[in-house]
């Protein structure tokens, strides 16, 4: 650009009107609009994000409550989920505390599973007959139907604490692989007396008379050491399966 022509466009600039100050606060007044517009339209999606949030982390507690309240590790937990169901005004940090309890739920469910995909070795041969199977299942879901309490009460007909979640997860599976069996027929030696001796004879291969010496305890069953004490799941609770 010459001087000739920087010179014409600077005296074309000071001789262009200055603004009065009315349209001064106007432009003010347009800018600051679309300042709280913008403002109003990032609060309204994050808004939306916590609703969807809320929203999600109530389904999930109120599905788990609702299909597996036995894995979840304490009753005073499922206690604490329904208080903060029961509020109205729940709040972004209530709601991820629900969703933190359901998930914990879920990995105590997917941790059993990992470990009743290793089978109990010395239930293996009993485990392979199609009917000791088939009886294991069916003393499984009637210890299981009574257990409604998540053994928080001991009555004798029910699942002992440490072996409630892996019962109610081995009940669930239906037909048992001849793996799973290996766990379904350790469970029930531990509860002899939830069982009736008929339907444990059939369990234990002996439809005669059941094989079951006395009252079994855990860490006294054939094998050793029981595979479902010890451990920690989460919500601190000892893990059914051990580590």
């Amino acid at each position: 650009m010459t001087d000739d022509a920087l010179h014409d466009r600077v005296l074309a600039y000071l001789n262009e009107p200055f603004p009065t100050p009315e349209e001064i606060e106007a432009a003010q007044a347009v800018h600051q609009a679309r300042r709280e517009a913008e403002a109003a339209r990032h609060q309204e999606e994050q808004r939306r994000r916590n609703a969807a949030l809320i929203e999600r982390c109530r389904a999930m507690a109120v599905e788990s409550l609702a299909t597996r309240p036995w894995a979840w590790a304490r009753a005073e937990l499922i206690e604490e989920a329904e208080r903060l169901l029961a509020r109205e005004d729940l709040t972004v940090t209530a709601a991820g505390r629900l969703g933190e309890l359901a998930t914990n739920a879920a990995v105590n469910v997917n941790r059993c599973l990992q470990r009743i995909a290793t089978p109990h070795e010395p239930e293996l041969a009993l485990a392979r007959d199609p009917a000791v199977r088939a009886a294991a299942a069916e003393a499984l879901a009637l210890v299981t139907a009574r257990d409604q309490d998540r053994a928080q009460h001991r009555n004798g007909v029910e699942w002992s604490k440490t072996a409630s979640l892996v019962g109610h997860v081995l009940t669930g599976l239906g037909e048992l692989s001849e793996t799973h069996a290996t766990h379904a027929i350790r469970i029930p030696r531990l509860h002899p007396g939830q069982v009736p001796r008929a339907l444990m004879a059939r369990v234990l291969g002996a439809p005669g008379r059941p094989r079951c010496p006395g009252r079994w305890t855990w860490g006294s069953s054939a094998g050793g050491p029981s595979a479902y004490a010890g451990g920690s799941p989460l919500d601190d609770e000892a893990d059914p399966l051990g580590p």
